[in-house]
């Protein structure tokens, strides 16, 4: 989509660095977001608590409703609700 930036959330890994030097190479840019915290699941929760009050927030400055999530709606539906 275009007018779309990745961010990326989270230390450096092999996997993350080798994606966003391809998408450097490429000349498409990438927000890199460094996370704190002192363990992984410090980490991982400090990280899922910023990309969900970014999410709500950017949803709220461009008037988008944030309740209804497609892919989740789906999955629940092919799944039966679990």
């Amino acid at each position: 989509y275009k007018g779309l930036v990745p961010v990326f959330l989270g230390d450096t890994d092999q996997y993350i660095d080798t994606a966003l030097d391809l998408l450097e190479e490429k000349g498409n840019p990438f927000l890199r977001i460094p996370i704190p915290g002192e363990s992984n699941a410090d980490k991982l929760i400090n990280g899922t608590i910023l990309g969900d009050y970014v999410s709500l927030y950017l949803a709220k400055l461009l008037g988008v409703n944030d309740s209804p999530v497609y892919s989740i709606t789906e999955f629940k539906r092919r799944t039966g609700g679990i």
